[in-house]
């Protein structure tokens, strides 16, 4: 298998953790919105967050309130 054969974007369909004793977790929701990205040199990038992400008070994101931050970090992965 070559890296050209995953180049694209793709879209993300589920995303679940799950503990050693079998419960299942869903970290981001049950409808995580996500993309991942491979080039044809075997780069990759992904972006994951929450459906229901709270957006920021403002526009300029170092002014928001501390609280603010948290939840957008917490809802958040890349």
């Amino acid at each position: 298998m070559d890296t050209t054969d995953f180049a694209g974007t793709w879209k993300l369909v589920s995303f679940e953790a799950r503990r050693s004793n079998g419960e299942v977790l869903h970290p981001m929701g049950r409808e995580p919105i996500g993309r991942i990205i491979y080039d044809a040199k075997g780069n990759m990038a992904v972006v994951l967050s929450r459906p229901d992400r709270p957006l920021l008070s403002g526009p300029d994101k170092t002014r928001a309130p501390l609280e603010e931050k948290g939840s957008a970090l917490d809802s958040f992965e890349a």
